[in-house]
């Protein structure tokens, strides 16, 4: 049976959520979306793609939590988010993978990261993250994000 005879088979695709080409222009990685075992729920990983179209394509993460928003620093590093080596409910950290080597935890911060990007050619890193109304720098967030914690806090109200 073909993937596209089902709408369930259609969705259940793996898809290109991210991509980001290296300084100089020789790696492309993907970050790709696939349904995990149970088929409820979305895990990305990162792969590399050859802009040439010489070589496959080659996983590069594998983490149980996975991994997104792949960018380049301008000597070929990559920087992604990922809630590997946390608990469940751990928010996303910035990691880096060198060219040769393996990847590791850069920066951790209370609400996690959400986006990143890179100034090409300066290599200045800009990331983004959720913080709790009114906190006001990272301390403070972590303390307000402890006690709603200790205090079992789970809700959010909207408004």
């Amino acid at each position: 049976m073909d993937t596209f005879d089902t709408f369930d088979g259609y969705l259940g695709l793996s898809r290109v959520t991210g991509l980001a080409l290296a300084p100089d222009g020789r790696r492309l990685v993907a970050s790709v979306a696939a349904l995990n075992e149970d088929g409820n729920e979305w895990m990305t990983s990162l792969w590399e793609l050859d802009p040439a179209g010489s070589r496959p394509a080659a996983r590069l993460t594998r983490s149980d939590k996975g991994e997104s928003e792949p960018a380049f620093l301008p000597d070929g590093t990559l920087l992604f988010l990922s809630r590997r080596d946390s608990e469940d409910k751990e928010p996303p950290a910035l990691w880096r993978l060198p060219v040769a080597g393996e990847a590791e935890r850069v920066r951790q911060r209370p609400g996690g990261f959400a986006k990143i990007a890179v100034a090409r050619d300066a290599g200045t890193v800009a990331a983004s993250g959720n913080a709790l109304p009114g906190s006001v720098g990272t301390e403070e967030d972590e303390k307000r994000r402890t006690a709603r914690k200790d205090a079992k806090v789970g809700a959010v109200l909207y408004t």
